[in-house]
């Protein structure tokens, strides 16, 4: 996805081995937390699309709905 935005590889390595250890595992951190929310935001944006209006229908192994497992999830990882 590119938005008229070029980046410089080669800088952005230099600036990254300017920081020290700890800015660095910082900056680790904080591209995996924004990399898993976008892949977090496009697997519900898919399962609602596949499946739809079912997501709120009891599944035949336990009576839960995959709305409801999902707002547990939410509510633990939180």
């Amino acid at each position: 996805m590119n938005n008229g935005v070029t980046v410089d590889a080669s800088q952005v390595l230099r600036m990254f081995s300017e920081l020290n250890s700890r800015q660095q595992k910082n900056v680790y951190k904080n591209a995996l937390r924004k990399a898993g929310r976008i892949l977090q935001k496009e697997t519900k944006t898919q399962l609602r699309s596949v499946v739809g209006k079912t997501i709120n229908h009891k599944n035949r192994w336990d009576g839960k709905t995959l709305g409801l497992i999902r707002k547990l999830q939410k509510r633990r990882f939180i």
